[in-house]
């Protein structure tokens, strides 16, 4: 009897280790987890912001070089501004494929 509680024991202290050990190294990872996890979207946010700027950016400068819209008026009422470009213009905008893409397939 004396045998089967020193093994007894000797499982439930284990046990209890196994469950410290589980408890220490959640208060390890977790924190440094979440902490990288932080970094990795502030990182991806920024990126996506400059991104944005960047799109931002080239939009204005895109508008700043066509002509001033002339202006339509609609049955409604309503004026409606119309931007006149270019087949080069909306190449370089990215609206029209260029003249090589269509030919090539």
């Amino acid at each position: 009897m004396e045998a089967e509680s020193k093994t007894d024991a000797e499982i439930e202290r284990r046990a209890k280790r196994r469950r410290l050990g589980l408890v220490i190294r959640g208060l390890i990872y977790v924190p440094l987890l979440g902490f990288f996890g932080w970094q990795a979207a502030n990182t991806f946010i920024a990126g996506r912001r400059g991104a944005d700027d960047n799109f931002r950016a080239f939009v204005q400068t895109s508008l700043h070089a066509m002509p001033a819209p002339r202006t339509i008026k609609l049955p409604n009422g309503e004026e409606m501004p119309v931007f006149e470009v270019t087949e080069a213009q909306a190449v370089e905008m990215g609206l029209l494929p260029e003249a090589n893409d269509a030919q090539a397939e």
